[in-house]
């Protein structure tokens, strides 16, 4: 969304601009119509289309993109008005977009993100996704690690793929004091319980982001404080019994989910917020003690910048480009993938641990823009 808006107000002030064609995946044709009527809630400049789009849930995830296909062929009735298509997603929207760009005599641009590269490790899918690589203008990435992904399944040489970091709003995602915070989310109550801790997740509840993996060390923190009642440890006790685990986001697990609370006995710790708006998961950042990340694969996660840029520790996988992002944050960590053990650890070492929350946010006060990424995929565009 951002970097669309950035894009469009780039290619605005030369007399131009954006047509956002949103592919909405559902096998449930009747509700077709009304996903046509979809608005963009978010209310930009340009105009975005909602485009319903059939798909095969697990066994189809092969072929999928010909359904992709299928959509723009039906709702782009005059290709000749554009100049170029931008896929901004690997598999299966870009291969679909790409491949009606080639179609119809378009130059085409498409971009890894990062947990989209994943599809490259089944041989039917990596076969159409390079085919699709090969015939856009360029591959861009958005750092070394999805870059070197995509290098070694055998995507096009170096000179093909390049690499644009993603940005961040710094003039939203920046250090606010924790009441303000509290403030802004409209529950000034979420101080009431002194010295608590609170635990962020931010992402989208899907297993590749491994919601399932913080919910088994947030277990296993919990009952940490069972032993600490044995040892009479009545301090750590006091907060660990009020300390949460608050989850923002929406996805497919999210049943699940809240049903693995019940069964591990952690549902009375663990709030599920459901999706918020922007400026709000920024308030949720500074009112947070430290965002957990657990994911299973990730290219350049955006959620890791906007915390930093709110001066919150980040515990997360060591996947993607996560350990570089969090290379000069002493205050941040990285583990291994899918080990809630020593993703337990972590969150209680960074708990521990005093941030000036400030000092933090302002080392990242320069942090790239969106702006930034936007004007250096333009600039590919034209020299390709």
């Amino acid at each position: 969304m951002q970097l669309f808006r950035e894009i469009h107000v780039r290619l605005k002030e030369q007399g131009g601009g954006i047509v956002n064609i949103c592919l909405v995946p559902s096998w449930k044709m009747w509700r077709w119509a009304a996903i046509r009527q979809w608005a963009d809630p978010h209310g930009m400049e340009y105009e975005t289309f909602y485009v319903p789009t059939f798909y095969v849930p697990i066994i189809g995830r092969n072929f999928n993109w010909r359904y992709c296909l299928s959509a723009l062929e039906r709702a782009i009735a005059a290709p000749e008005l554009y100049d170029g298509v931008f896929a901004p997603w690997l598999y299966p929207d870009g291969v679909g977009a790409v491949l009606y760009a080639s179609l119809n005599g378009l130059p085409s641009w498409i971009m890894a993100l990062g947990s989209d590269v994943v599809n490259l490790d089944y041989s039917m899918r990596r076969k159409i996704i390079l085919r699709a690589c090969n015939k856009a203008k360029k591959v861009i990435c958005v750092c070394q690690s999805v870059k070197d992904g995509m290098l070694r399944k055998g995507a096009p040489d170096t000179d093909k793929i390049t690499i644009v970091p993603n940005g961040v709003d710094t003039n939203l995602f920046r250090y606010q004091p924790v009441e303000k915070a509290a403030n802004r989310i409209g529950k000034p109550g979420l101080l009431s319980a002194g010295n608590r801790k609170t635990v962020l997740y931010v992402g989208n509840l899907a297993h590749v982001k491994g919601p399932d993996i913080l919910l088994s060390a947030w277990q296993q923190y919990k009952n940490a404080m069972n032993n600490e009642l044995a040892m009479g440890d009545a301090d750590c006790i006091a907060q660990r019994k009020a300390d949460r685990l608050v989850v923002i986001g929406e996805g497919p697990m999210l049943a699940g989910l809240k049903k693995m609370t019940r069964l591990l006995r952690i549902d009375d710790s663990v709030f599920f917020v459901g999706a918020v708006s922007h400026d709000k998961v920024a308030a949720w950042m500074n009112v947070a003690d430290v965002l957990c990340l657990p994911s299973r694969s990730e290219g350049m996660p955006n959620v890791v910048l906007e915390a930093l840029a709110c001066g919150l520790p980040v515990v997360a996988s060591n996947v993607g480009a996560c350990k570089e992002m969090l290379a000069d944050s002493p205050e941040s960590q990285t583990v291994p993938a899918e080990t809630p053990d020593i993703l337990t650890d972590a969150i209680v070492r960074i708990l521990a641990l005093k941030v000036d929350r400030k000092a933090m946010s302002e080392r990242y006060a320069n942090a790239r823009s969106w702006a930034d990424q936007a004007r250096q995929i333009l600039a590919i565009m034209e020299q390709s």
